[in-house]
């Protein structure tokens, strides 16, 4: 944000002919970019939502919807730690610390899938199920083997975190 807001006053400055030597660097952003889209450009760039099974940080490609934003608003505050269980031998199940909105639709899920169930369970698939849930992202990276050997295990945890980028 701190450099978004140096290169808006060296613009003023530049606007206002003080100097007569300033060059604009490449980095800055068009004028007419409003500063709310820079602030959620920024914002985007820097943070992100990261889910850990067990303290392995996983690659999600999250979905771009209210559900994912209250989750990355939750985890902003404070780590979302989730104690997840098998279900039916594709899945594992936990319960999120509230209600969160959600926006069911009926869909078949593949082996990586991120989905919320009636609001307050978070579900991750290793395996295939047709059902009304709100989708929140794919685990990307991993084979149909290789998330059933990180998920087909009893019991999990799974972490929602933000980190800044670097």
């Amino acid at each position: 944000m701190s450099k978004t807001l140096l290169s808006l006053i060296m613009i003023i400055l530049a606007a206002t002919g003080c100097g007569n030597d300033f060059s604009i660097p490449e980095s800055i952003p068009p004028v007419n970019q409003s500063i709310a889209s820079l602030y959620e450009e920024n914002i985007s760039q820097e943070n992100e939502l990261t889910l850990f099974i067990n303290n392995t940080p996983l690659t999600v490609k999250w979905e771009d919807n209210e559900s994912v934003s209250t989750l990355f608003q939750l985890a902003e505050q404070e780590e979302l730690t989730i104690d997840m269980e098998q279900y039916g031998g594709f899945e594992q199940v936990g319960t999120l610390p509230q209600n969160i909105i959600r926006n069911d639709e009926q869909m078949v899920t593949m082996p990586g899938d991120i989905v919320l169930y009636s609001g307050n369970s978070l579900v991750i698939f290793y395996g295939s199920n047709s059902w009304a849930y709100t989708k929140l992202g794919h685990i990307e990276e991993l084979s149909a083997e290789e998330l059933t050997e990180i998920l087909d295990n009893s019991e999990i945890t799974a972490t929602l975190s933000t980190v800044e980028n670097k």
